[in-house]
């Protein structure tokens, strides 16, 4: 599963991906995970 997220401010969640197989046993297992951070760097 894949999450983006367009905004008008530039920080935040760019894109995250979860394990579809952990979130059917109720855990939030992140794959793939990249943010903006306020100063805009990429994490």
């Amino acid at each position: 599963m894949v999450a983006r997220m367009g905004v008008s401010y530039p920080w935040g969640v760019v894109a995250a991906e979860f394990d579809d197989a952990a979130l059917a046993l109720s855990r939030l297992n992140a794959t793939r995970l990249v943010v903006r951070f306020q100063d805009g760097t990429i994490g």
